[in-house]
């Protein structure tokens, strides 16, 4: 039988298979041979520019008989039931993966570094390959972040570009010009999407816009709590809690149903318990009373508005979804792929098995429970459970399951240590962990772990071991040609919180480390989007003196002479007297020159002057030496830590714009 994806080739003579194995790369088939060190040797130097791509995998393994598995048609189970064992080099478990039965919903859980991603992009691949009439609109994929999203992107558009580049077959080629209309989208883009295309059955609209509703849902609680309340009564006799109280209890108590993921109708038949004591019994009344009309009442407000919220978009899909009144979408979807997926709350869980009983796609699933970090988001590590347990219900056919485990990135000495812990976490019913990872990565890795207790000096230590790491970076890498260095050459830390981040940055700057700070959604709150926001309002508010006083201290006013605020604390906020004060300083810029452009030119115009003109990012580094060698930073740490932010700052700047 002619391979269409893969030919696994265990116990065969090169020099029977050399031609046809030169045909079957050409033609972009994957070959993974079995063979004396010889013939891996010569496949491997004759085809590295395959290998490199993994196309071509060669293994030393040797069979008492030859053997071809063609697409991964392996009847007698012979890669499980040998190969795993027997040659543990080769990832039988993502080879596996790789080539399950198309018409399988699959579910994979893989630990970090054990090739999750690689296996989404070569299960897509060999779809592809097997089924001619498949096309990339009808693949859908679930990340968790827009980094993710474009990984992805990125991961398989290289994969097909990698192929036609060695085979020149032009299918690669089309395959990259599908790709776009591939839907590989983030949890929410994707549940926002299906509510604009298919909401129209609960009255939401394609003019569907996206809003917080914090207003709306206090006002909501306020309202439901005073009608139940008897005006001839007190509210603490009622309530057992003063009124402000009760509304800010219900309010966070509410949100908490939204976290996790419960269903609206779910909520109705939720079963209450009894309160602990008569004391608390007037409350546990007025929660369970209005918590039914809360969430009714407030998918009318988003239903009149035509929008939703990002905290509960889900649970909208979810109603949407299961709604009585929706017909079938008219949705082309064979298969749908969700990644991270221990970060699946109950809705979204729920939303899968929906759809999959809809439109009967191919449901595949990859993630690890020991990396859930939603937690405060209602994900919990028994998503996967869940999902087998719904499926069940549904009817839907239970999915075949796998385990990634081998690690090709994390040290053998880290993982061997945390192997330990995970066990005794498994042990005490903490956390499901069956299998250990095996490491392939045999480079010197080092862990320290800071005891929990000892909190009081811990900043000091996360401090000093930062510090130690960096110096020991810069000093192996001294003398290297700059252009050569990657994103391994640095330290990195990850905080599990944005408070967390917070803290550490103020940390990092109090211990004169310089660093690189990364987090998503600050981009209003940099330093290049602030300066730029009081440099537009001191033109919009040019009469008071505190935007002129905030215009100064930015990069755009440049150096002036040094301001007097005791002199400014005598004049007792008399503004005039505070303007002309300020106006000597002014003098000094270029800020007169551009307020008069700006009453006669276009203001976008004016303000790319004044970008090409005013040396605003120059200006910025001089500033952030300055401040740093009054701290008393190093002198190479000064140039790092403002070589940084730097960059940082160009590049939101050239955002903004």
């Amino acid at each position: 039988m002619e391979p269409r994806y893969s030919v696994l080739l265990c116990g065969c003579m090169l020099s029977d298979y050399a031609d046809i194995v030169d045909r079957w790369l050409g033609q972009g088939i994957k070959v993974i041979w079995f063979g004396t060190s010889d013939d891996c040797e010569k496949l491997e130097a004759e085809y590295r520019a395959y290998k490199k791509i993994f196309l071509l995998q060669a293994y030393v393994y040797t069979s008492s008989k030859p053997l071809i598995i063609v697409d991964g048609d392996d009847k007698d189970g012979f890669v499980a039931k040998v190969l795993s064992k027997e040659c543990t080099l080769f990832n039988s478990a993502q080879y596996l993966v790789e080539h399950c039965q198309s018409d399988k919903h699959i579910i994979v859980q893989a630990s970090a570094g054990t090739g999750k991603t690689t296996v989404m992009i070569d299960r897509i691949l060999y779809l592809l390959h097997m089924h001619d009439d498949l096309k990339l609109s009808e693949v859908f994929m679930i990340t968790f972040t827009n980094d993710a999203t474009d990984q992805m992107n990125k991961r398989l558009q290289d994969a097909l570009m990698s192929r036609y580049r060695l085979t020149r077959n032009i299918k690669y080629l089309r395959w990259v010009e599908e790709q776009s209309q591939m839907h590989i989208s983030t949890i929410h883009s994707f549940a926002y999407y299906l509510l604009k295309e298919y909401g129209i059955s609960e009255s939401f609209t394609k003019n569907l816009s996206i809003r917080s509703f914090q207003y709306e849902k206090k006002e909501l609680v306020k309202n439901l709590i005073d009608e139940r309340a008897d005006e001839n009564k007190s509210v603490i006799s009622q309530l057992g809690v003063p009124f402000y109280k009760a509304n800010s209890i219900a309010v966070q108590f509410w949100d908490g149903f939204s976290k996790l993921g419960i269903s609206h109708s779910d909520m109705e038949k939720m079963d209450w318990g009894q309160p602990l004591n008569p004391a608390s019994k007037p409350f546990h009344d007025v929660i369970t009373g209005i918590i039914d009309g809360l969430d009714d009442n407030y998918f009318d407000i988003k239903r009149r508005n035509e929008a939703v919220s990002i905290d509960d978009i889900m649970r909208d899909l979810q109603k949407v979804l299961t709604s009585s009144r929706l017909p079938v979408p008219d949705l082309s979807m064979k298969y749908l792929f969700i990644d991270e997926f221990q970060d699946t709350d109950l809705a979204q869980i729920d939303v899968s098995c929906v759809l999959v009983k809809l439109l009967h796609p191919c449901l595949f699933v990859v993630g690890d429970v020991k990396q859930s970090i939603y937690r405060f988001r209602g994900a919990n590590d028994q998503a996967f459970n869940v999902l087998k347990q719904e499926m069940k219900e549904m009817g839907i056919g239970a999915p075949s399951e796998f385990t990634l485990v081998n690690n090709y990135r994390t040290s053998a000495y880290v993982l061997n240590r945390l192997d330990h812990y995970f066990r005794t976490w498994a042990a005490d019913g903490m956390l499901q962990y069956d299998k250990a990872v095996i490491p392939f990565n045999q480079d010197n890795g080092r862990m320290k772990i800071l005891p929990g207790a000892d909190k009081e000096h811990a900043d000091e230590q996360v401090a000093d071991i930062i510090s130690t790491e960096l110096d020991r970076i810069v000093a192996k890498y001294k003398d290297t040609d700059k252009s050569k260095l990657s994103e391994k050459n640095r330290v990195v830390v990850l905080t599990r919180t944005n408070n967390e981040l917070k803290n550490l940055s103020k940390l990092l700057r109090q211990n004169k480390i310089p660093a690189s700070i990364r987090r998503d959604g600050t981009f209003f709150n940099s330093e290049a989007v602030i300066d730029f926001y009081i440099m537009v309002c001191s033109y919009m508010f040019s009469d008071e003196p505190k935007y002129l006083f905030n215009y100064l201290l930015t990069p755009y006013a440049g150096q002036t002479d040094a301001m007097d605020i005791n002199l400014m604390e005598h004049l007792n906020g008399d503004y005039d007297n505070l303007v002309d004060y300020l106006d000597h300083f002014v003098d000094q810029t270029s800020w007169k020159k551009y307020y008069k452009q700006l009453r006669l030119c276009p203001i976008m115009s004016v303000f790319k002057e004044m970008l090409d003109n005013e040396s605003v990012v120059d200006r910025f580094i001089a500033s952030s030496k300055r401040r740093k060698k009054e701290a008393g930073w190093d002198e190479n740490r000064v140039e790092a830590a403002t070589r940084t932010e730097a960059m940082q700052y160009q590049a939101n700047l050239e955002k903004l714009i």
